[in-house]
C-alpha cells in the first residue's frame, strides 16, 4: 500500500514472512516496513498457518534485514512517519502466538525504541472452532469472552 503526501510517494510494505533475498532487492525502495511477527514457535506456526514451520526463523531474519534498511521509525515534525520499521504482533489465546517470546526477541535483537503494535483483534475463522486453543477471540484485559 502506498500513500501520496505533499507530492512525495512513501512506499509501505506490510509483510514479514519474507526471504532476505527478496528484501535485499527492495533496499532503497521501501520507506516503511510494517511486518507481522505472529508466531515465536515454529510448531504453532505450522499448526495454525499450515506449512509455516520455519516462520520464526524466516521472520526474524527478515526483521533484521528490514531494520538494516530503514532503521527505527521516527515521527517527523508533522507527527507522521516517513521511514522506519514498525512491527505488528497479533496476540492469541493460550500462548499460541508466543507473545512473551516475540517481545523478548525484539528487545534482545533490535533497538529499544523499535515500534511494536500489539494487536488483540484475533477472531477465530475457518477451522479454528475445531481447536480448543484457538477457538475463542482475545478479549480486553486478558479476559475470555462469554462462551
Amino acid at each position: 500500500m502506498a500513500f501520496r503526501t505533499l507530492g512525495v510517494l512513501t512506499l509501505i510494505l506490510r509483510s514479514g514472512f519474507d526471504r532476505t533475498e527478496i528484501l535485499s532487492a527492495l533496499d532503497a525502495v521501501v520507506d516503511i516496513y510494517l511486518p507481522d511477527f505472529t508466531y515465536a514457535d515454529g510448531r504453532m506456526a505450522d499448526r495454525y498457518s499450515s506449512g509455516a514451520e520455519t516462520y520464526p526463523e524466516v521472520t526474524e531474519a527478515a526483521l533484521l534485514e528490514m531494520h538494516r534498511q530503514v532503521g527505527v521509525a521516527r515521527p517527523a515534525r508533522d507527527g507522521l512517519m516517513y521511514r522506519g520499521l514498525i512491527i505488528r504482533h497479533l496476540v492469541m489465546l493460550n500462548g499460541v502466538s508466543g507473545t512473551t517470546q516475540v517481545v523478548q526477541w525484539i528487545t534482545a535483537r533490535l533497538p529499544k525504541d523499535t515500534y511494536v503494535s500489539l494487536m488483540s483483534q484475533y477472531r477465530p475463522m475457518y477451522r479454528a472452532s475445531s481447536s480448543r486453543r484457538a477457538r475463542k477471540p482475545v478479549a480486553c484485559c486478558g479476559q475470555l469472552p462469554p462462551a
